[in-house]
Formats: C-alpha cells, structure tokens, sequence
C-alpha cells in the first residue's frame, strides 16, 4: 500500500500552479481528473466505486449496499484557487484510508 503523503504528492501535480497551489474548480479538467485518479486508487485497493448524478464519488467495500446501514465520510476534489496541496484531498484520502483498515 502507498503512503498517503506519496499519494499526496500525485494529487498535488492535478490542478499545480505556477505559485506552486492547487486549483481544481467543481468540473473542469483537473477536478476531473483527481476524481478519476481517486476512483483508480480505491479500484486497485479492491474498493467498489460509483458516481452520483452530480458527480460525487463513492468508495465502497461491498459492491451492493442495497438496504443495509452505512457511514458516510469524506471531502472534496475541488479546492480554492490557489490552494494548498491538502485542501479537500487530504479528508478524502483519509477516508479512504480508513476503509482500508
């Protein structure tokens, strides 16, 4: 399993600027992006992903939830513009990581 700040790093380059933030803007090609790159990673750790009519991303440890009871946790792709290479990646990642142990 990586760790998470090597993770960090590869969702720092989605969205770099040239004063070194990050900007990933609700939609555009870079939030896009580190939506598909999220999937990949929660794919390769056995997770079941799935989107939303809005496009939120989903993990899950069972393909069907069907009607039993369950947690929700996480963040957001998106971040301010300019910002810092763990806004709303970093909850995200640690959910992740959560549902991993």
């Amino acid at each position: 399993m990586k760790n998470i700040v090597s993770i960090l790093n590869e969702f720092k380059k989605i969205g770099l600027t040239s004063f070194d933030g990050v900007t990933r803007c609700v939609y555009d090609e870079n939030w896009l992006a580190a939506q598909k790159k999220y999937m990949q990673i929660a794919s390769d750790y056995g997770l079941y992903t799935f989107v939303d009519d809005i496009g939120n991303v989903y993990a899950t440890t069972e393909k069907n939830l069907g009607q039993k009871a369950f947690i929700l946790s996480g963040s957001h792709m998106d971040t301010v513009i300019n910002g810092g290479p763990l806004d709303g990646v970093y909850g995200t990642l640690a959910s992740l990581i959560l549902l991993l142990y």
